[in-house]
């Protein structure tokens, strides 16, 4: 073959470090067919007559893959880098001492190095080394974007070969993140992450709603201070209280004030209790200025007793002392039923009567609705109450009945709806009990039923309850009757003007129960307010009463025994004529009070064209106007020049008609305009000062009971200033 090369020894160990490399790394693709033997490997290098071990490379590198000179220079640059790795491991995993000849030959310890965790906080290696894809043997650089063998000699080697030193070279470029501007948006993104956590806690610290956070948010946004005016701010719990009662508070006393020295107006009264044992007479009045109604807190009025006397004389000293002119500018009076304030005698309201004769006197609509139903369901056997009663009881207590009853509602298919509890003090609260009961009433009847056979004694009881079928009845009954009370009672509880509705609302609900067992002929030609709703001679026969839909269909399909029969039909009968009776007492349908409000319908778009004079109604509210010639002759003038879209809000309508002025920049209706001005002031209900209560009730707790009277006012005024300045 001729004569060996230059460094063949060299390019020998080469070829096999390079073969042992593709066996290890890749063992799928590169498998050869032969094992190499050193004589032939010598020989077959020799014969491609490579002088030098540069040149040799290059020209193996030519042979071999035929690629450019990129190519070329990697594949080399890789074989030369796995060549001293593998001479490193070489070296550094043999101890023993080379062999003699003539010796036993010494066994030789091979150390496999792992990869360390440590390496990537090393301040030397962190930047580029991470954890090989290819085991715990290899590390892997993230700058060469190889994979190498070995231990911590191998990293230093690595480290300071060629390759990687111009990999890192490449790569110390800055990236996006170490911008400066992008930095100062990463700091101010953690910043607001900061910030929305410290709200969060300083909601969760001091028990707050979580619903405050959409406001709180809102303030924080809206704050324009600088940094060193930030410095400058406090609000201790002296200074706020302070604001809230002097400034704040104070402010929106002051509008209430001049309101009712300027304008007619409503007074809205109510008294109850606090936590703290306080008793307070609420103080609300209703105006109406420039055609928008708006019932407005005046006051809290500590009571040491609540008798008529007594409330008389804290409502006139705070008025004297006020300077207001309640004797020429108080048109109206409304408060619940109470002996002290409605009673015929010697009662709140005959007091104030003698200082204002032709104050306008009105219970509430909605306590009088709520009395009536009250007072038509004690007609019902007691069963149904107790029934109501004893279902919530026997779940309010126990988290255990409540997850066993929730598979009865998967059964058979029930929303899963809590159970209601009934309150004397709620009006609503009757019916959407019984509605609840009726929806959930197959899962509770099961339910007990397997209480029954579990023999719990509380559980016997109501399952009893439902193995009268008589109950469900009387439940179907009410669910049926009860919204024609319920709906007029949700209505009038609105603050919106609603009084002249109020005759045709009534009326209607009290026919429509008069329907049920009056006789049609009669109820079709007699006058509601001179029938005789309680003579048994003007009532249907048993059979044709008229109980609602279920009722009829399950006495059609005999669900009841003829005896049990005819007792639901009485019992039924007896709550109809007791509702009927009980509207009656309080809205007799004959007394001038209640004709005032017929009268009143003129306001409902839909009426003005059929009132032709307003005569009839300036009679009974002589003081909400100047002339009543005048006033009339406005008003045929005014129903003659409009055109009605019946469409259009109420208050809309009355403002853009009595707004118009003549050509002298005088309005053109003035006496109409006050006059239904002054209507409209006239109050339908007093749920406003019940409302007074509730926020009182949210402020002072059993927690929070040492507000004082002055902060409750303080409190509820500044609420009050608050929702006034976003309305406008």
């Amino acid at each position: 073959m001729g004569e060996e090369p230059k460094n063949i020894d060299s390019i020998v160990m080469a070829c096999c470090v390079l073969h042992n490399f593709l066996m290890k790394s890749s063992p799928n693709t590169y498998a050869p067919t032969e094992v190499l033997d050193h004589d032939d490997l010598v020989n077959g290098i020799t014969s491609f007559g490579l002088d030098s071990q540069d040149s040799n490379m290059d020209r193996l590198d030519r042979r071999t893959h035929g690629n450019t000179n990129n190519d070329a220079k990697n594949v080399r640059e890789d074989f030369k880098y796995q060549l001293s790795m593998e001479s490193t491991d070489d070296e550094s995993a043999t101890d023993c001492p080379p062999q003699t000849s003539g010796t036993k030959k010494q066994k030789t310890w091979h150390y496999t190095h792992k990869y360390q965790h440590a390496w990537e906080t090393n301040a030397e290696y962190k930047k580029w080394i991470g954890r090989s894809m290819l085991g715990n043997l290899y590390f892997y650089c993230k700058s060469c974007l190889r994979d190498c063998k070995g231990g911590l000699s191998a990293v230093k080697k690595h480290q300071s070969s060629k390759l990687h030193t111009q990999s890192m070279k490449n790569v110390k470029v800055n990236s996006v993140f170490e911008m400066a501007s992008v930095k100062r948006s990463i700091s101010s993104v953690r910043e607001v992450k900061v910030t929305e956590i410290r709200i969060a806690s300083f909601i969760a610290e001091h028990n707050l709603p979580i619903n405050a956070v959409d406001h709180l948010v809102g303030l924080i946004k809206s704050i324009k201070l600088e940094n060193k005016d930030l410095d400058k701010l406090s609000c201790n719990r002296t200074k706020c209280t302070t604001l809230i009662n002097n400034v704040i508070g104070s402010t929106g006393f002051d509008n209430v004030l001049n309101i009712m020295n300027v304008h007619k107006f409503s007074m809205l009264v109510d008294e109850s209790t606090d936590h703290s044992c306080i008793k307070h007479l609420a103080i609300v009045i209703r105006t109406c200025i420039n055609f928008v109604v708006t019932d407005s807190f005046v006051t809290l009025l500590p009571l040491a007793n609540a008798t008529s006397k007594n409330m008389y004389d804290v409502i006139t000293a705070f008025f004297n002392e006020h300077n207001v002119p309640y004797k020429d500018n108080l048109i109206g009076f409304a408060s619940d039923g109470a002996n002290s304030m409605m009673g015929v005698n010697n009662s709140l309201q005959t007091m104030l009567k003698k200082d204002v004769p032709k104050l306008f006197i009105l219970k509430c609509v909605c306590h009088s609705l709520a009395l009536c139903a009250d007072n038509a369901c004690k007609k019902l056997p007691t069963n149904v109450e107790n029934m109501i009663r004893s279902i919530y009881t026997y779940f309010q207590q126990s988290f255990k009945r409540q997850k066993e009853y929730e598979s009865f509602q998967v059964f058979w298919s029930i929303k899963p709806h809590k159970l209601l509890q009934l309150s004397g003090t709620r009006w609503l609260s009757l019916l959407a009990v019984v509605q609840r009961v009726l929806e959930q009433y197959k899962a509770l009847k099961s339910y007990f039923q397997l209480e029954k056979f579990n023999d719990v004694q509380n559980g016997i009881n109501i399952s009893n309850y439902f193995d009268d079928p008589k109950n469900q009845l009387y439940l179907e009954f009410l669910c049926f009757i009860l919204p024609t009370i319920v709906d007029v009672n949700l209505e009038f509880q609105s603050e919106t003007p609603k009084l002249y509705l109020l005759y045709n609302r009534i009326a209607s609900a009290y026919k429509f129960i008069l329907q049920c067992y009056i006789k049609p002929n009669i109820l079709n030609h007699t006058d509601i307010a001179a029938l005789q709703y309680r003579n048994p001679e003007n009532y249907l026969p048993s059979e044709e009463i008229y109980l609602g839909p279920k009722v009829a269909v399950a006495l059609e399909n005999n669900v009841l025994t003829r005896q049990d029969t005819e007792k639901f039909q009485t019992d039924c009968l007896n709550f109809l004529v007791e509702c009927a009776r009980q509207i009656y007492i309080r809205f007799p349908f004959n007394s001038n009070e209640v004709i005032s409000l017929k009268h009143m319908a003129f306001l409902d778009l839909k009426n003005i064209k059929n009132t032709p004079t307003l005569g009839l109604i300036s009679r009974f509210f002589p003081h909400l106007m100047n002339n009543p010639n005048e006033l009339d002759r406005e008003w045929r003038l005014f129903i003659s020049d409009i055109k009605i879209d019946k469409d259009q809000p109420v208050l809309t309508f009355w403002k853009d008609n009595l707004s118009k002025i003549k050509g002298d920049e005088t309005l053109m209706y003035p006496e109409l305009q006050q006059f239904i001005t002054g209507l409209l002031s006239l109050p339908h209900s007093s749920a406003s000062v019940e409302r007074v209560f509730s926020a009182v009730n949210l402020n002072k707790t059993k927690l929070r009971n040492r507000l004082s009277t002055e902060t409750l006012c303080g409190l509820l005024l500044s609420k009050q200033l608050i929702h006034e300045s976003k309305n406008q």
